[in-house]
């Protein structure tokens, strides 16, 4: 048995029969828009700046000051660029290891995109979400988007 976990963040398609990794021919085509990404904030915490919602880098991360409705994340991707999927992943700050059953964690947020930075679409909506702890969807597009800005918003308050 082997494993290969060269592209293990990455959407990859099981293959169905024998495959060589050194190929890549399971891969989906996507490649990361953040990475590189500018970003600003509603606001930050200390340590957690916006910074670090685009860096790629798990024991980092952008944290608001507060829990509340509105709070948003912009990453600026330099150019305008195709978006087929995206995957919001949330650290959790500040949220116990062992929550009570009758306290899930659920994430209501909506993700927009715009060409200036001024104008905003929707394109991923999740302000009704009830799926208890989801914290790393991965959200592939009906029709892929065009944007240079992408901003991901809080919709609800989160208590902590």
């Amino acid at each position: 048995m082997r494993a290969y976990t060269e592209w293990i963040d990455y959407p990859f398609v099981i293959p169905q029969q024998r495959f060589s990794p050194s190929r890549k021919s399971f891969l989906c085509g996507y490649r990361q828009l953040a990475s590189k990404a500018v970003a600003k904030a509603s606001s930050s915490t200390s340590g957690h700046d916006a910074s670090y919602g685009a860096d790629d880098i798990v024991e980092t991360w952008w944290a608001a000051e507060s829990g509340r409705k509105g709070e948003w994340l912009e990453l600026d991707l330099g150019r305008q660029c195709r978006i087929e999927a995206v995957q919001p992943n949330f650290a959790d700050d500040g949220v116990p290891l062992m929550r009570p059953a009758a306290s899930p964690m659920v994430y209501a947020y909506h993700i927009e995109g715009s060409d200036d930075g001024i104008t905003w679409t929707t394109f991923v909506d999740r302000s009704g979400n009830t799926e208890d702890d989801m914290p790393h969807e991965l959200i592939m597009l009906d029709k892929p988007v065009k944007a240079r800005y992408v901003r991901i918003v809080n919709d609800r308050d989160i208590e902590g």
